[in-house]
C-alpha cells in the first residue's frame, strides 16, 4: 500500500514539475519575443502556436495525476513525458 501511495505521489510531481517547464519555457520564449514589437499576426501566431503544444502537455498531465492504479498512471506519464520532448523541440522549430 505505501508503495502505491510512493508511486502515485511521484507521477503527480512529475506531472506538476513537466508542466510547470513547458509552460515556463514557453512564456519566456514568448516573453522575449515582444522586445522588438512583432506585428499583430506574429502575437497571434506565437499564441496559438504556444497554447498548440501547452494544451496536450497539460491534459496528458491532468490524466496521469488522475489515473486510478498506478500501471496506468506510468503509461500516461511516459506518453506524457514524450509529448513533452516533443512540444521542446517542436517549439523551437517552430520559432516559438
Amino acid at each position: 500500500m505505501a508503495l502505491t501511495r510512493t508511486r502515485r505521489a511521484v507521477v503527480r510531481a512529475a506531472s506538476v514539475v513537466l508542466v510547470g517547464v513547458l509552460g515556463a519555457w514557453l512564456s519566456m520564449r514568448n516573453l522575449s519575443a515582444f522586445d522588438v514589437q512583432p506585428s499583430m499576426g506574429a502575437i497571434a501566431y506565437r499564441a496559438v502556436t504556444s497554447a498548440a503544444l501547452f494544451m496536450p502537455t497539460l491534459l496528458l498531465a491532468v490524466s496521469a495525476y488522475r489515473a486510478t492504479d498506478t500501471v496506468r498512471a506510468g503509461d500516461r506519464l511516459g506518453l506524457f513525458a514524450a509529448w513533452f520532448l516533443v512540444a521542446f523541440i517542436l517549439s523551437s522549430l517552430l520559432g516559438i
